[in-house]
C-alpha cells in the first residue's frame, strides 16, 4: 500500500456503480497513476483541491481528495458523483432521490476519511 494515499471502493448495488474514493497526498500524481484507466487528464491539476472524474467503460466514479478534506469539499466532490451516476442509469433528476444518494455518500466517505485519520 502506498503511503502517500489511501483507496476505498463504495457501491451503489441497485445501480451496479462503484465509486473509487482516493485520499491523496498530490493530487495531481494519485490522478496520472490511473491515466490508463482514465484517459490522461488535459487540465493542470495543480490548483485543484479535489477531483471527480467517470468511465462509463465500467460504472465507475473516481474521488480524489486530499487527506485534509474538509466536509464541505467532500459533500461537493460527492454531489459530482452522484448526478455522474444518476445520468449513468438514465435516471430523471427528482430532488430526494438525488438528497438520499447524496447523503449516504458523504457520510461513507466521511467515515472513510475519520478512520483513516485515526490510524
Amino acid at each position: 500500500m502506498r503511503r502517500d494515499e489511501r483507496v476505498t471502493d463504495i457501491y451503489f448495488d441497485a445501480f451496479d456503480y462503484r465509486v473509487e474514493v482516493v485520499l491523496c497526498a498530490n493530487l495531481a500524481e494519485a490522478r496520472s497513476r490511473r491515466d490508463k484507466k482514465l484517459g490522461k487528464d488535459p487540465d493542470s491539476l495543480a490548483d485543484e483541491e479535489a477531483l471527480h472524474c467517470y468511465n462509463s467503460a465500467d460504472a465507475t466514479s473516481h474521488l480524489f481528495l486530499p487527506f485534509n478534506a474538509n466536509p464541505g469539499t467532500v459533500a461537493h466532490e460527492c454531489a459530482h458523483v452522484v448526478q455522474a451516476m444518476m445520468d449513468h442509469v438514465g435516471a430523471e433528476y427528482e430532488k430526494e432521490v438525488f438528497a438520499y444518494h447524496l447523503g449516504y455518500l458523504v457520510k461513507e466517505v466521511c467515515q472513510w476519511i475519520d478512520l483513516c485519520r485515526r490510524k
